[in-house]
């Protein structure tokens, strides 16, 4: 693979997640705004199109300078794997021992395909 396709690939599967992540902070928020009978604006809300459609601008670019059958599959499994990571630390999910062997399956079709 070419470093700028990378790189790409890279900034396509990380805006990806942040905007995943973000629409799961903003629905946690709107919850919690709602219950207590606040205003329910979130900032969350308003950044997530940002993060997406970043996400879909590198991604169009992948898809120009990867073959697809490379760049879809990194590209969707890496997102994954990065969003429930994410979601471990920071959101304090909690994975059970059948996710964490899946993530290991996931990232063994990462290798073999990237390999």
């Amino acid at each position: 693979m070419k470093t700028p396709a990378v790189l790409t690939l890279a900034a396509a599967i990380t805006l990806n997640a942040a905007a995943n992540v973000l629409m799961k902070v903003s629905a946690m928020r709107l919850e919690a705004r709602a219950a207590a009978g606040a205003p329910v604006g979130v900032v969350g809300q308003y950044l997530e199109p940002v993060f997406q459609g970043e996400a879909d601008q590198a991604a169009q670019e992948d898809r120009q300078a990867l073959p697809l059958n490379l760049a879809y599959p990194l590209m969707t499994s890496l997102d994954y794997l990065l969003v429930l990571g994410v979601s471990w630390l920071l959101l304090r999910e909690v994975l059970s021992p059948r996710q964490l062997l899946g993530c290991g399956v996931i990232l063994a079709g990462v290798w073999l395909v990237a390999g």
